[in-house]
């Protein structure tokens, strides 16, 4: 019987991205290495047909073609090349890949006029243009390399997650860098989380999605969740998770250019 511990875990946990304490923590509760051995399995099924030689050759001809950055460029060739099972992860995923998390973060509060809400757990959305930050409202229009910053105001919640999925399908997480990673809010003022997220050339839509509360949110169900809403393909629609009600949430809506 299929464990509930979310496929994405299971991805991370192949890569050699979690902690030993976070593998033995997966073991405890699941089928680890059965699990790992079906994404493996997964993986050569998918390098099959579409073998890293020719993504490879993709990626540089979108790349070149979008003006993308050397950075970004750089980046993709990291995540892809080395690794089947990152082949296999951005063959899944698609173009999300392309975030830079190491592009500096721009600061919100230099933009013109921009004024806090009321103090209730909030995030907003601000799209870097030249040396301004441009805040972006629900259904506000965005295009691929779009520049944008993130950032909350914690309004007396201890916690919080921010995560976001695309026409794709693919589930990035934002805050905090990783499953396992510590939610604490920043208690006072608005925070901008310090680094930028690029758009890529995912269709239609992004939507973004903080969860906040007074204890730790549970990320296992929240991923379940955005696991599910992304798979189904109702993100553009979706605007809360079935999580409990003691979590409070909100969710912006980009539409794709």
């Amino acid at each position: 019987m299929r464990n509930s511990i979310p496929d994405i875990l299971i991805e991370q946990a192949a890569l050699g991205e979690l902690s030993e304490a976070e593998m033995e923590k997966l073991r405890s509760e699941c089928d680890l290495e059965a699990r790992i051995a079906e994404l493996e399995a997964s993986n050569d099924e998918i390098l099959a047909a579409y073998p890293p030689e020719e993504m490879a050759a993709k990626i540089r001809k979108r790349a070149a073609a979008h003006e993308a950055g050397p950075r970004i460029i750089e980046g993709v060739f990291k995540a892809v090349l080395p690794l089947a099972a990152a082949a296999a992860l951005f063959v899944t995923l698609g173009m999300p890949l392309l975030q830079d998390r190491a592009m500096p973060a721009f600061d919100p509060n230099n933009a013109a006029g921009i004024r806090l809400k009321g103090m209730k757990p909030h995030f907003q959305i601000y799209r870097q243009s030249g040396s301004e930050a441009e805040p972006l409202a629900d259904q506000d229009l965005a295009r691929e390399n779009d520049l944008l910053q993130l950032s909350y105001v914690a309004g007396g919640a201890d916690y919080g997650v921010l995560l976001s999925i695309d026409g794709r399908g693919a589930v990035p997480l934002h805050y905090p860098d990783s499953p396992f990673g510590d939610q604490r809010l920043a208690a006072e003022g608005e925070y901008a989380l310090p680094f930028s997220y690029q758009l890529d050339d995912a269709p239609s839509f992004e939507r973004f999605y903080f969860i906040a509360g007074d204890e730790e949110i549970p990320m296992e169900l929240v991923m379940e969740e955005a696991e599910r809403v992304a798979m189904s393909r109702t993100g553009k629609w979706v605007e809360s998770f079935q999580i409990p009600e003691e979590y409070t949430q909100q969710s912006i809506l980009l539409l794709k250019e």
